[in-house]
């Protein structure tokens, strides 16, 4: 396309632009697709040497009059967007909103965005408040994709393999083939039919035509000379709502198996107890009913939500392995455990592609798919999950200038109640009853590899504040310090402090704070669990005696004597505990 240079604005009342565009390509480049590209050239000069700036695209809203009405008989708001991105993708992809590529090698400011919101308004009921970014959410799907197969179109009975390596392309080719048997023009096939793997390689391919010893279609992977041919699964569903390429789909009308118990777990290994585990097995998929969850917002029985793992091998009757992943390659099995060991399988396939409402999956493995079963989609067990992920790098030598990956100030005249918060939401405890767990957040804050991993200056208040049971808390463990073994905590029945100084036993000193009638209040004392051991010294090791140090008690291995009350005097044999009583010198005890 010949570029264009547009010198007028158009004004118009009514106007606007809508594209609707499939497949689109204006730059004749296979490996970029994007509706509308701008390539913005501008040696700025002639851009007055001021500060001035040049712009790919500038939007500018002026918004006059709105609507702002909520709870008090007109439920009605507004809302003006800049820019909104509405992303449905049900093929499996890297999905991004939008993505920004900043490389700067001249000198001066290089950021990847800069944002101010000025406001001067406040809320209105509904709200969520002002700032940078309205409330954001990232969650597992909500529901549950449960459906029926409506009809399904004829099914390829083509199994055979490859007879020479394929190279991927956008484009139709022929390959041959050992035997064209099965093969029909317009049926779909499966090229390298597998077990599940975090390094999937199987592909769904239309016959465009078939020769003699070949067919043709597209082949999008790269696959070797002997690969599998099987026939595809091909079905339409009643609703394909949320459905996507590449995830599990479980039939839940034909029968299942769940005889014995799941006895153990190791790793992605599952060992049975009175199961009768076969190898028509692998393919199909099995959950757990320790890992049903029936909180909201799902439900119980046919409504709870399923952790499906489909079954990649079988080794005896009671021995199996599923499917799992990380984006580290983690293959354990991630759930909650065996539980009371309950579980059933289901026959499953993955789907290899998805057209419309026609779901093209794997081969059947070995199962029946037939009009009117019920279906389940699957959602992903061990969906790997980061909110945020931020990489620095820099190196040359700089120190005085590598400042910080954030820096947050207040700039007003008023303080904010918190720089940063993390907590739960009160969904949390509701979902206990339903399988799910109270805690938010396994570690709240954690810090690595760093020269000091917290740092407080300047605090009003303290520089560390913990709840306790007798303070601002629900429980003394909030307000543990634990070193992975030892620990310092409250223990508010004793409105004092206990310190577990060692990793092995019970040796802790803990201050208490008893009643007591006869001293008119409380008294306060400090509690030893364990043995006190005083290193032992001579006598001549010993300090001068003064008020400074009087109450201090030593060990001494030398004394002349063993009198309780006697001055200690060394070049002695005797082994005492001796005390600090001041001017009046050291003393023995015992």
């Amino acid at each position: 396309m010949a570029d264009k240079e547009f010198t007028d604005w158009l004004e118009e009342d009514g106007g606007g632009l809508a594209l609707f565009v499939t497949k689109p390509d204006p730059r004749d480049d296979p490996n970029y697709h994007p509706v509308i590209y701008i390539r913005n050239s501008d040696d700025t000069s002639t851009l007055n040497p001021d500060f001035s700036t040049t712009t790919t695209i500038g939007i500018d809203i002026r918004l006059l009059n709105g609507q702002y009405s909520y709870g008090g008989g007109t439920n009605a708001k507004l809302s003006s967007i800049g820019t909104s991105v509405y992303g449905l993708y049900t093929g499996s992809a890297q999905r991004f909103g939008y993505v920004t590529e900043m490389h700067g090698y001249g000198m001066g400011d290089l950021c990847a965005e800069s944002r101010k919101v000025v406001y001067g308004g406040g809320p209105v009921n509904g709200d969520e408040g002002t700032g940078w970014s309205s409330v954001n959410y990232l969650h597992q799907q909500e529901t549950l994709n449960k459906t029926t197969i409506a009809s399904k179109p004829s099914q390829s009975t083509m199994n055979t393999t490859l007879t020479q390596a394929v190279t991927r392309s956008k484009d139709a080719q022929t390959v041959t083939v050992a035997s064209t048997t099965g093969a029909v023009v317009d049926q779909w096939i499966v090229i390298d039919q597998e077990v599940a793997t975090g390094s999937p390689n199987s592909e769904a391919v239309k016959i465009t035509a078939v020769g003699s010893g070949t067919i043709s279609g597209i082949f999008r992977c790269n696959h070797d000379n002997g690969t599998t041919i099987t026939p595809a699964l091909v079905f339409n569903v009643t609703d394909q709502t949320s459905f996507g390429q590449d995830r599990l789909l479980v039939n839940l009308s034909r029968s299942h198996y769940d005889t014995g118990t799941v006895a153990s777990i190791a790793g992605g290994g599952f060992t049975g107890l009175g199961t009768t585990w076969t190898s028509a097995m692998i393919g199909h998929a099995i959950a757990l009913d320790n890992d049903d969850y029936s909180g909201p917002p799902f439900g119980s029985g046919a409504a709870a939500l399923r952790s499906w793992h489909q079954i990649l091998s079988r080794s005896s009757n009671t021995s199996i392995g599923i499917h799992s992943y990380s984006v580290a390659g983690a293959a354990g099995y991630k759930g909650k455990g065996v539980g009371s060991g309950g579980y059933d399988i289901y026959a499953a396939t993955k789907i290899l592609r998805m057209d419309g409402a026609t779901c093209i999956c794997d081969s059947a493995n070995g199962a029946t798919w037939d009009v009117g079963d019920n279906v389940e989609q699957a959602i992903c067990p061990y969906t790997d999950v980061s909110g945020f992920q931020y990489m620095m790098k820099h190196y040359t030598p700089n120190a005085e200038n590598l400042r910080g990956f954030m820096s947050v100030q207040n700039k007003g005249a008023r303080k904010f109640a918190t720089g940063f918060y993390i907590g739960k939401g009160a969904e949390m405890a509701a979902s206990v009853a339903g399988g799910g767990e109270d805690v938010g957040w396994g570690v709240g804050y954690q810090a690595q590899g760093c020269e000091t991993g917290f740092a407080t200056f300047e605090s009003t208040l303290s520089a560390i504040r913990l709840g306790s049971l007798e303070g601002n808390g629900t429980t003394d463990i909030g307000g543990k310090i634990d070193w992975n073994g030892t620990y310092l905590m409250p223990v508010s029945a004793d409105k004092g402090m206990k310190f577990q100084m060692t990793f092995n036993g019970d040796g802790a000193l803990q201050s208490k704070s008893v009643d007591e009638v006869g001293l008119g209040g409380s008294l306060e004392f400090l509690e030893w669990v364990g043995m006190f051991r005083q290193t032992p010294v001579l006598v001549s090791a010993l300090p001068t005696a003064d008020d400074a140090i009087k109450g201090c008690m030593a060990f001494v291995t030398d004394a002349n004597s063993s009198t309780p009350g006697a001055a200690v005097v060394g070049s002695g044999s005797n082994n005492v505990l001796v005390v600090c009583k001041g001017s009046g010198g050291w003393k023995i005890v015992i």
